[in-house]
């Protein structure tokens, strides 16, 4: 970390799963107290209840819980 605060990341569920996020959200954390500050939706995607960071790339996975299992 550069003293800033590490970025994370927040599924959140949307209307189609009677939510009201807008998909997945970016926060930054503060390493002293680990209070949120909301950046910004990086992926307006239908409630993405599961999030999972790949170990070495800079890839994040994501399972929408939607009725039809998407």
């Amino acid at each position: 970390m550069n003293g800033r605060g590490e970025v994370v990341h927040i599924g959140c569920y949307t209307a189609e799963s009677g939510g009201r996020g807008t998909g997945i959200m970016t926060a930054r954390r503060d390493p002293g107290s680990g209070a949120l500050t909301l950046l910004d939706t990086v992926a307006p995607t239908p409630s993405p209840s599961f999030l999972a960071r790949h170990p070495s790339l800079p890839v994040l996975y994501a399972v929408n819980e939607l009725p039809d299992g998407a």
